[in-house]
């Protein structure tokens, strides 16, 4: 096809063009953001459920402990203390997890994380979910408080891209890009062989004085034959202008004789 500025295949095909690029480039940033938003959902379901199981260890000291009516007892509350905090340890460690536990006097009772992760986490005031940066990397957090003993239990994940996320993407960004091509190569053969095959047998036409041909084409079909009917004008003037032109010869040559 013709890549001229002004032909009807640069003006046509170059915005369709534009328009399938844009509306890819939209696909893969809206693919992107779903899958941030999938990550997020992820490690946000993982910290909590794991904090859910961390508040129950505590829940279940506390009912120990109240039961017996122990609570007011400093070495058994020691103990009882003691005993928790190596059961969350072990939990963060089998689930791959990390955190906190800090004393209501700022000490610490627990602490898995790097210095530098355990200063932004312990910068974050409240409960519930929150996220903080650390050094390379993003935590995941679930804060939450015990008041029987003052303390403040921090569960952190480390973000990571999941598996599914990656596959997923790795198989959509080649299936949009086969697309996009595959949908660029359709309109361009939709449109020469609609538009640029038919414009051009019209013009091939004209120019050789011939008779426009049918296109299949309603709307050129229609300028077709107004262009015809224009043509088959133009011969029929023409011939009575030569008809007239050969009388008025003939007449003068009559005159010149007479």
């Amino acid at each position: 096809m013709s890549v001229a500025r002004n032909s009807v295949g640069y003006r046509i095909l170059l915005p369709v063009f534009i328009l399938v690029a844009a509306l890819t480039a939209a696909l893969l940033l809206l693919v992107n953001r779903t899958s941030r938003q999938v990550s997020e959902d992820y490690h946000r379901f993982t910290v909590t459920a794991s904090a859910s199981s961390v508040t129950t260890i505590l829940e279940l000291a506390a009912a120990d402990l109240t039961a017996a009516r122990l609570t007011d007892n400093p070495v058994v509350a020691a103990a009882k203390k003691d005993s928790v905090r190596d059961a969350i340890a072990q939990f963060w460690s089998r689930s791959g997890l990390g955190g906190i536990i800090a004393a209501g006097d700022g000490t610490f009772v627990l602490a898995t994380l790097d210095p530098a992760a355990t200063r932004e986490v312990l910068a974050h005031r409240g409960s519930g979910y929150f996220t903080v940066g650390a050094g390379s990397g993003q935590l995941h957090c679930f804060a939450q408080h015990f008041p029987l003993w003052g303390w403040t239990v921090v569960t952190a994940a480390r973000h990571a891209t999941t598996q599914i996320v990656r596959k997923e993407l790795l198989l959509l960004l080649p299936l949009l890009a086969l697309g996009a091509l595959l949908l660029a190569a359709g309109l361009y053969l939709v449109l020469w062989r609609n538009l640029q095959r038919p414009v051009a047998e019209m013009v091939a036409a004209v120019e050789t004085e011939r008779e426009v041909p049918s296109t299949g084409v309603a709307e050129f079909d229609g300028i077709g034959s107004a262009v015809n009917g224009a043509l088959a004008r133009v011969r029929e003037r023409t011939a009575q202008l030569t008809s007239e032109l050969a009388q008025r010869r003939l007449a003068e040559a009559a005159l010149r004789e007479k």
